[in-house]
């Protein structure tokens, strides 16, 4: 009994690479890109990098050392109507986010209360030879539709990357790491 159920196993394990391997094959073509469009009214003569769009395609966030930058570089936001309407000008979201350091490449969950980014603010680790470093941030809002949720937000800004880097750290679930990252991380909020 043991080995014909061993043999199923087998059998099933090679129709799967079969089925696996031909719908490789056989991925889907996808139509050609069209040729870009320059977005005039959100460049400027600064550095503007690392665009990402909001899930609904209202709200455009990029990274720019403008001259109205708080740091070195900074994420900014900008937003429209709908999907057919004009991008209005950019704006700096400022603090928490915002800092004296650089902040860029923001990401965003597929919920849309989560931002990721890059920074290299106080309590990132340090980078070879003593250097800053980029790490990986994150900062939460309740209304994933208010772009400016990120100053209001009931949670303060996490840092993450330390729990995701110690490597005398057991390895646990995502979900254990973001639990004690905002346990051990927390900083209080001064009135605003």
């Amino acid at each position: 009994m043991k080995s014909r159920r061993h043999v199923w196993l087998g059998v099933s394990g090679f129709v799967a690479v079969g089925v696996a391997t031909s719908h490789t094959a056989a991925a889907p073509r996808f139509s050609e890109w069209s040729t870009p469009v320059h977005l005039v009214a959100l460049s400027s003569t600064a550095g503007d990098i690392g665009p990402a769009i909001s899930k609904d395609g209202r709200s455009l966030y990029f990274s720019s050392n403008r001259p109205d930058s708080i740091g070195d570089q900074d994420i900014y936001v900008s937003q429209r109507a709908s999907a057919d309407d004009a991008w209005a000008p950019p704006v700096n979201i400022g603090a928490p986010v915002n800092s004296t350091s650089a902040e860029s490449v923001p990401a965003f969950s597929r919920d849309g209360h989560w931002m990721f980014f890059n920074s290299d603010r106080p309590g990132s680790l340090p980078g070879m030879g003593g250097m800053s470093n980029l790490d990986i941030w994150a900062s939460w809002r309740a209304d994933p539709h208010d772009d400016f949720a990120w100053r209001r937000g009931q949670l303060p800004l996490l840092r993450c990357c330390q729990l995701l880097r110690e490597r005398d750290r057991p390895a646990t679930s995502l979900l254990r790491q973001r639990a004690a990252c905002r346990t051990r991380e927390r900083q209080p909020r001064s009135p605003a």
